[in-house]
């Protein structure tokens, strides 16, 4: 490690330093269920994770996120979303069905996840940071199952930094 190297790293860790003593802005997460299992109840859980994830830019803990609801390769209980919340088949044998009804049951279960993601945009357009809403301090690419891949229904946020250094958490710290 050359010396440039080893104060950037300095550098970092006294920003590092400062940030743990900036208090945490308030937060209320009484609404939050900690405890919904996603084999029972696929949209409180999804939804539960929805809620940690604006708690986590509302305190700004955190400026990026990574959400992927569920697999399209027939893993995980994300593959399960479909038989339980709605009856159907699993997400990944959706996929590949070819039987008279298919795409109905493939545009139920769209319907399915882009209520979840109406509630997220919802949940994000009416939480307020001292700067608007986290809708509008936001970037959200929402993908969706391109059949060639193994990511479906993949949230990907980024909050924008505020302008105002003195209160905001994060840019306060320098």
């Amino acid at each position: 490690m050359c010396i440039r190297d080893r104060d950037q790293v300095e550098k970092q860790l006294n920003r590092n330093e400062q940030w743990l003593d900036v208090p945490m802005k308030g937060f209320d997460a009484s609404l939050i269920n900690l405890d919904v299992d996603p084999t029972a109840a696929p949209e409180d859980y999804v939804r539960s994770m929805m809620d940690l994830m604006i708690l986590g830019f509302q305190t700004d803990a955190t400026r990026v996120i990574s959400y992927m609801m569920a697999r399209e390769d027939g893993m995980g209980f994300g593959d399960n979303f479909s038989k339980i919340a709605l009856g159907l088949q699993g997400h990944h044998t959706i996929s590949h069905d070819k039987a008279t009804g298919h795409w109905g049951d493939w545009g139920r279960l769209d319907r399915w996840y882009a209520r979840q993601f109406a509630y997220f945009i919802d949940k994000m357009k009416n939480t307020k940071d001292v700067h608007g809403s986290l809708l509008d301090l936001s970037l959200i690419h929402i993908s969706e199952p391109t059949r060639r891949t193994p990511i479906s229904y993949a949230v990907f946020c980024l909050k924008k930094r505020a302008e105002d250094a003195s209160t905001d958490r994060v840019s306060r710290v320098k």
